[in-house]
Protein backbone atom coordinates (compact mmCIF):
# COMPACT_ATOMS: atom_id res chain seq x y z
CA UNK A 1 0.00 0.00 0.00
CA UNK A 2 2.45 2.35 -0.90
CA UNK A 3 3.99 2.13 2.77
CA UNK A 4 7.70 1.38 3.28
CA UNK A 5 7.73 -1.53 6.21
CA UNK A 6 11.52 -2.25 6.00
CA UNK A 7 14.59 -1.41 3.84
CA UNK A 8 17.72 -3.40 3.59
CA UNK A 9 20.03 -3.68 0.97
CA UNK A 10 20.60 -6.97 0.09
CA UNK A 11 24.22 -8.55 -0.01
CA UNK A 12 24.53 -12.44 0.33
CA UNK A 13 28.18 -12.75 0.03
CA UNK A 14 28.76 -15.41 2.52
CA UNK A 15 25.02 -15.67 3.50
CA UNK A 16 23.50 -19.39 3.85
CA UNK A 17 20.56 -18.87 1.29
CA UNK A 18 18.03 -21.63 0.48
CA UNK A 19 15.78 -22.09 -1.93
CA UNK A 20 13.23 -24.64 -2.22
CA UNK A 21 11.65 -26.17 -5.56
CA UNK A 22 7.87 -26.62 -5.43
CA UNK A 23 7.39 -28.74 -8.29
CA UNK A 24 7.99 -32.30 -8.08
CA UNK A 25 7.86 -32.33 -12.04
CA UNK A 26 11.22 -34.16 -13.28
CA UNK A 27 11.28 -31.44 -16.24
CA UNK A 28 10.72 -28.28 -14.13
CA UNK A 29 13.34 -29.62 -11.81
CA UNK A 30 16.12 -30.13 -14.70
CA UNK A 31 14.73 -26.79 -16.43
CA UNK A 32 15.27 -24.86 -13.49
CA UNK A 33 19.00 -26.75 -11.13
CA UNK A 34 21.45 -25.23 -13.52
CA UNK A 35 20.53 -21.23 -12.47
CA UNK A 36 20.98 -22.63 -8.70
CA UNK A 37 24.92 -22.69 -9.60
CA UNK A 38 24.54 -19.21 -11.57
CA UNK A 39 22.92 -17.31 -8.64
CA UNK A 40 25.52 -19.34 -6.63
CA UNK A 41 28.31 -17.89 -7.91
CA UNK A 42 26.69 -14.39 -8.63
CA UNK A 43 26.59 -13.76 -5.29
CA UNK A 44 29.49 -16.00 -3.91
CA UNK A 45 26.74 -17.55 -1.14
CA UNK A 46 26.69 -20.62 0.77
CA UNK A 47 23.96 -22.65 -0.94
CA UNK A 48 21.43 -25.11 0.45
CA UNK A 49 18.67 -26.21 -2.24
CA UNK A 50 16.13 -28.65 -1.87
CA UNK A 51 14.56 -30.51 -4.86
CA UNK A 52 12.69 -33.74 -5.53
CA UNK A 53 15.19 -35.14 -7.77
CA UNK A 54 18.33 -34.65 -5.37
CA UNK A 55 19.92 -38.01 -6.73
CA UNK A 56 20.17 -36.04 -10.17
CA UNK A 57 22.31 -33.33 -9.10
CA UNK A 58 24.12 -33.85 -6.37
CA UNK A 59 27.36 -35.13 -7.80
CA UNK A 60 27.05 -32.79 -10.45
CA UNK A 61 26.85 -29.43 -8.40
CA UNK A 62 29.24 -29.82 -5.36
CA UNK A 63 29.21 -26.34 -4.50
CA UNK A 64 25.38 -26.56 -3.58
CA UNK A 65 24.45 -28.52 -0.45
CA UNK A 66 21.19 -30.49 -1.61
CA UNK A 67 18.35 -31.51 1.45
CA UNK A 68 14.77 -33.43 1.09
CA UNK A 69 12.00 -31.54 0.66
CA UNK A 70 10.70 -30.31 4.25
CA UNK A 71 13.76 -30.54 5.47
CA UNK A 72 14.79 -27.91 9.09
CA UNK A 73 17.56 -25.71 7.51
CA UNK A 74 19.02 -23.66 10.82
CA UNK A 75 20.14 -20.19 10.22
CA UNK A 76 19.45 -18.76 6.68
CA UNK A 77 19.51 -15.53 5.84
CA UNK A 78 17.64 -15.56 2.67
CA UNK A 79 14.73 -18.23 1.01
CA UNK A 80 13.81 -18.57 -2.31
CA UNK A 81 10.90 -20.61 -3.76
CA UNK A 82 11.12 -21.54 -7.23
CA UNK A 83 7.39 -22.50 -9.16
CA UNK A 84 4.73 -21.19 -11.07
CA UNK A 85 3.17 -18.35 -9.16
CA UNK A 86 0.47 -16.41 -10.71
CA UNK A 87 1.27 -13.48 -7.92
CA UNK A 88 3.83 -10.92 -9.09
CA UNK A 89 4.82 -10.80 -5.33
CA UNK A 90 6.45 -14.11 -6.16
CA UNK A 91 7.36 -13.69 -9.69
CA UNK A 92 7.31 -10.65 -11.78
CA UNK A 93 6.05 -12.13 -14.82
CA UNK A 94 3.06 -14.70 -15.64
CA UNK A 95 4.82 -18.15 -16.06
CA UNK A 96 2.89 -19.68 -18.70
CA UNK A 97 3.81 -16.88 -21.14
CA UNK A 98 7.49 -17.36 -21.07
CA UNK A 99 10.27 -19.99 -21.62
CA UNK A 100 10.03 -22.95 -18.60
CA UNK A 101 13.92 -22.15 -17.90
CA UNK A 102 13.33 -18.32 -17.29
CA UNK A 103 10.76 -18.66 -14.51
CA UNK A 104 14.11 -19.42 -12.48
CA UNK A 105 15.63 -16.67 -13.90
CA UNK A 106 12.90 -14.32 -12.88
CA UNK A 107 12.65 -15.10 -9.44
CA UNK A 108 16.53 -15.40 -9.08
CA UNK A 109 17.16 -12.14 -10.29
CA UNK A 110 19.11 -13.57 -13.37
CA UNK A 111 19.33 -12.56 -17.19
CA UNK A 112 17.79 -15.56 -18.73
CA UNK A 113 20.36 -17.58 -21.56
CA UNK A 114 19.33 -20.88 -21.99
CA UNK A 115 21.69 -23.39 -20.38
CA UNK A 116 21.46 -27.51 -20.30
CA UNK A 117 22.54 -28.14 -17.03
CA UNK A 118 25.04 -31.64 -15.75
CA UNK A 119 23.38 -34.35 -14.19
CA UNK A 120 24.50 -37.45 -12.56
CA UNK A 121 25.07 -39.69 -14.82
CA UNK A 122 27.63 -42.55 -15.49
CA UNK A 123 26.90 -44.33 -19.05
CA UNK A 124 26.17 -48.25 -18.46
CA UNK A 125 26.69 -50.81 -21.35
CA UNK A 126 24.35 -50.83 -24.03
CA UNK A 127 22.13 -54.13 -23.64
CA UNK A 128 20.00 -54.22 -26.56
CA UNK A 129 21.82 -54.83 -29.81
CA UNK A 130 21.37 -52.98 -33.41
CA UNK A 131 20.39 -48.89 -33.64
CA UNK A 132 16.90 -48.14 -31.72
CA UNK A 133 15.05 -44.58 -31.32
CA UNK A 134 13.42 -44.12 -27.93
CA UNK A 135 9.89 -42.54 -27.70
CA UNK A 136 7.64 -41.10 -24.64
CA UNK A 137 3.91 -41.12 -25.79
CA UNK A 138 2.70 -40.41 -21.95
CA UNK A 139 1.46 -37.10 -20.70
CA UNK A 140 -0.31 -35.91 -17.74
CA UNK A 141 -3.17 -33.99 -19.85
CA UNK A 142 -5.37 -34.24 -23.17
CA UNK A 143 -3.35 -31.56 -25.10
CA UNK A 144 -0.22 -32.76 -24.14
CA UNK A 145 -0.89 -35.90 -26.48
CA UNK A 146 0.08 -36.55 -29.76
CA UNK A 147 -3.20 -36.62 -30.49
CA UNK A 148 -2.97 -37.67 -34.15
CA UNK A 149 -5.46 -40.86 -35.01
CA UNK A 150 -2.79 -43.87 -35.20
CA UNK A 151 0.24 -40.90 -35.44
CA UNK A 152 2.22 -43.32 -33.00
CA UNK A 153 2.02 -46.41 -34.65
CA UNK A 154 2.35 -44.76 -38.26
CA UNK A 155 5.83 -43.27 -36.99
CA UNK A 156 6.68 -46.64 -35.32
CA UNK A 157 6.23 -48.15 -38.83
CA UNK A 158 8.42 -45.37 -40.75
CA UNK A 159 11.22 -45.96 -38.02
CA UNK A 160 11.14 -49.55 -38.54
CA UNK A 161 11.17 -49.36 -42.07
CA UNK A 162 14.06 -47.78 -41.70
CA UNK A 163 15.95 -49.92 -39.80
CA UNK A 164 15.74 -49.06 -36.67
CA UNK A 165 14.26 -50.59 -33.11
CA UNK A 166 11.97 -48.42 -31.29
CA UNK A 167 11.65 -48.57 -27.53
CA UNK A 168 9.05 -46.93 -25.20
CA UNK A 169 10.75 -45.20 -22.12
CA UNK A 170 6.93 -43.55 -21.23
CA UNK A 171 5.62 -45.55 -17.80
CA UNK A 172 2.38 -46.06 -18.72
CA UNK A 173 2.59 -45.20 -22.35
CA UNK A 174 0.00 -46.97 -25.02
CA UNK A 175 0.98 -50.08 -26.55
CA UNK A 176 2.26 -50.32 -30.46
CA UNK A 177 2.59 -52.65 -32.32
CA UNK A 178 6.91 -53.99 -32.84
CA UNK A 179 7.59 -51.45 -29.71
CA UNK A 180 10.09 -52.67 -26.79
CA UNK A 181 8.53 -51.96 -23.68
CA UNK A 182 10.57 -50.68 -20.87
CA UNK A 183 10.72 -53.13 -17.65
CA UNK A 184 12.52 -51.45 -15.43
CA UNK A 185 11.38 -47.42 -15.65
CA UNK A 186 13.86 -46.93 -13.03
CA UNK A 187 15.38 -43.54 -13.58
CA UNK A 188 18.57 -44.57 -13.89
CA UNK A 189 17.76 -47.31 -16.59
CA UNK A 190 15.75 -45.19 -18.33
CA UNK A 191 18.60 -42.54 -18.59
CA UNK A 192 20.80 -45.42 -19.83
CA UNK A 193 18.66 -46.58 -22.60
CA UNK A 194 18.16 -43.45 -23.63
CA UNK A 195 21.55 -42.25 -23.82
CA UNK A 196 22.19 -45.55 -25.82
CA UNK A 197 19.14 -44.30 -28.45
CA UNK A 198 20.16 -42.75 -31.78
CA UNK A 199 18.07 -40.06 -30.86
CA UNK A 200 14.47 -39.29 -29.04
CA UNK A 201 10.86 -38.53 -30.35
CA UNK A 202 8.49 -37.36 -27.25
CA UNK A 203 5.91 -35.01 -25.88
CA UNK A 204 6.54 -31.56 -23.82
CA UNK A 205 7.32 -33.42 -21.16
CA UNK A 206 9.93 -34.58 -18.44
CA UNK A 207 11.63 -37.52 -20.69
CA UNK A 208 12.08 -34.92 -22.91
CA UNK A 209 13.75 -32.67 -20.95
CA UNK A 210 15.70 -35.71 -19.40
CA UNK A 211 16.73 -36.69 -23.03
CA UNK A 212 18.41 -33.23 -23.49
CA UNK A 213 20.32 -33.04 -20.47
CA UNK A 214 21.51 -36.31 -22.24
CA UNK A 215 22.46 -34.55 -24.86
CA UNK A 216 20.21 -36.76 -27.67
CA UNK A 217 18.90 -35.28 -30.71
CA UNK A 218 15.36 -35.10 -29.85
CA UNK A 219 12.15 -34.23 -31.64
CA UNK A 220 9.65 -32.59 -29.47
CA UNK A 221 5.60 -33.21 -30.84
CA UNK A 222 4.21 -29.70 -28.98
CA UNK A 223 1.80 -27.55 -30.99
CA UNK A 224 0.43 -26.04 -27.56
CA UNK A 225 3.38 -24.20 -26.93
CA UNK A 226 5.32 -22.07 -28.91
CA UNK A 227 8.72 -23.19 -29.83
CA UNK A 228 10.43 -20.94 -27.34
CA UNK A 229 9.08 -22.37 -23.96
CA UNK A 230 10.70 -25.39 -24.15
CA UNK A 231 14.61 -26.13 -25.38
CA UNK A 232 16.37 -25.59 -28.54
CA UNK A 233 15.36 -28.63 -30.75
CA UNK A 234 13.53 -30.32 -33.57
CA UNK A 235 9.87 -29.67 -33.74
CA UNK A 236 7.26 -29.73 -36.30
CA UNK A 237 4.88 -26.67 -35.97
CA UNK A 238 1.45 -26.12 -37.87
CA UNK A 239 0.57 -22.08 -37.10
CA UNK A 240 -2.54 -22.69 -39.53
CA UNK A 241 -4.56 -24.34 -36.81
CA UNK A 242 -5.55 -23.03 -32.96
CA UNK A 243 -2.12 -23.59 -31.44
CA UNK A 244 0.02 -21.85 -28.56
CA UNK A 245 -2.30 -21.65 -26.23
CA UNK A 246 -0.16 -22.49 -22.99
CA UNK A 247 1.61 -19.28 -23.47
CA UNK A 248 -1.11 -17.23 -24.06
CA UNK A 249 -1.47 -14.41 -21.25
CA UNK A 250 -5.62 -14.93 -21.50
CA UNK A 251 -5.43 -18.50 -19.98
CA UNK A 252 -4.38 -20.53 -16.68
CA UNK A 253 -3.90 -24.20 -17.24
CA UNK A 254 -6.29 -26.20 -14.69
CA UNK A 255 -4.40 -29.33 -13.60
CA UNK A 256 -7.72 -31.40 -11.99
CA UNK A 257 -9.28 -30.67 -15.86
CA UNK A 258 -7.51 -33.63 -17.94
CA UNK A 259 -9.76 -32.62 -21.02
CA UNK A 260 -8.67 -28.58 -20.61
CA UNK A 261 -8.87 -27.36 -23.82
CA UNK A 262 -9.61 -23.15 -23.48
CA UNK A 263 -10.36 -22.17 -26.96
CA UNK A 264 -12.00 -25.51 -28.43
CA UNK A 265 -13.19 -27.66 -25.49
CA UNK A 266 -16.33 -30.03 -26.25
CA UNK A 267 -15.94 -29.08 -30.00
CA UNK A 268 -14.78 -30.87 -33.01
CA UNK A 269 -11.52 -28.97 -33.30
CA UNK A 270 -10.62 -29.88 -29.58
CA UNK A 271 -6.86 -30.53 -29.13
CA UNK A 272 -6.86 -29.43 -33.11
CA UNK A 273 -3.21 -28.22 -31.97
CA UNK A 274 -1.62 -31.55 -31.26
CA UNK A 275 -4.17 -33.52 -34.16
CA UNK A 276 -2.63 -30.78 -36.53
CA UNK A 277 1.02 -32.32 -36.35
CA UNK A 278 0.81 -35.27 -39.11
CA UNK A 279 2.93 -38.19 -38.87
CA UNK A 280 4.92 -36.67 -42.48
CA UNK A 281 5.25 -33.47 -40.34
CA UNK A 282 7.65 -35.89 -37.78
CA UNK A 283 9.25 -37.85 -40.71
CA UNK A 284 10.18 -34.59 -42.20
CA UNK A 285 12.19 -33.98 -39.54
CA UNK A 286 13.51 -37.75 -38.99
CA UNK A 287 14.71 -36.94 -42.64
CA UNK A 288 16.56 -33.93 -42.26
CA UNK A 289 17.87 -35.22 -38.48
CA UNK A 290 19.08 -38.83 -40.20
CA UNK A 291 20.82 -37.14 -43.68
Amino acid sequence: NNEIIYNEMLNLKNKRVYISFESSSLGDSIAWIPYLEEFRKKHDCELIVSTFWNKLFKKSYPNIEFVEPSSVVNNIYAMYNLGWFYDNNKEPVLPNTIPLQQTATNILGLDFIEIKPNIDFIPKEKYITGKYVTIANESTAGLKHWNYPNGWQELVDYLINKGYKVINVSKNGDDLNNVIKLKDTDIENTMNIIHHSEFFIGLSSGLSWLAWVLNKEIIMISNFTEAEHEFSCHRPINKTVCHGCWNKSEYKFDRGDYNWCPVNKNTEKQFECQIGITPSMVMREIENLII
